[in-house]
């Protein structure tokens, strides 16, 4: 496969997604968030924001679906902020808004893995893990976005690592050269 069509499968995949969280929050919260950026794939991506909420899928490529916001918009979207709360009263509700987030990526995945099982074949979604601090993700094509409304800012990003495809394909080219 071309670094162009990697690109490709990375780009329009990743714009499927950023809309389904953008889509999924909307339906569960009403909230309104905007497709504001579609970065060019950077390897690797750092998620600096207080909550990162992680969803990996493996099959013959293999990947995450990750969103990534500050507790405060989470706790915004969720609707258990308040401005005269203290940081220490935002982190008491976190199961609260983490447990919405992890939703929100669930369901986003779901609905965005179609794309890729279209092309790969089926994949196996784990259910979401998060953690509240820095997150670093491993050495593999990533395609980011963001998406901005009232409540704040939150980035999307698709990771794919395409080391099984490749794997299989000159397997497959071994094979036709005996």
């Amino acid at each position: 496969m071309t670094r162009q069509e990697q690109d490709f499968i990375i780009r329009s995949n990743t714009a499927v997604f950023i809309q389904n969280v953008r889509d999924t929050l909307k339906d569960m919260t009403n909230a309104e968030f905007s497709v504001v950026a579609k970065g060019l794939p950077r390897i690797p991506p750092v998620f600096e924001n207080g909550l990162v909420v992680i969803s990996h899928f493996s099959g013959i490529v293999q990947g995450d679906y990750i969103i990534s916001t500050d507790e405060i918009t989470a706790a915004r979207i969720a609707g258990v902020y308040s401005e005269t709360v203290s940081l220490d009263g935002i982190i008491i509700q976190r199961e609260n808004y983490s447990g919405l987030m992890r939703e929100a990526l669930n369901i986003s995945a779901h609905h965005s893995l179609n794309g890729l099982e279209k092309r790969f074949g089926a994949l196996t979604l784990l259910p979401p893990a998060w953690i509240y601090g820095e997150y670093h993700t491993a050495d593999y094509v990533s395609g980011m976005g963001m998406l901005s409304g009232k409540n704040g800012v939150i980035l999307c990003s698709l990771s794919l690592n395409m080391v099984g495809l490749e794997i299989l394909e000159q397997l497959k080219h071994e094979r036709s050269i005996k």
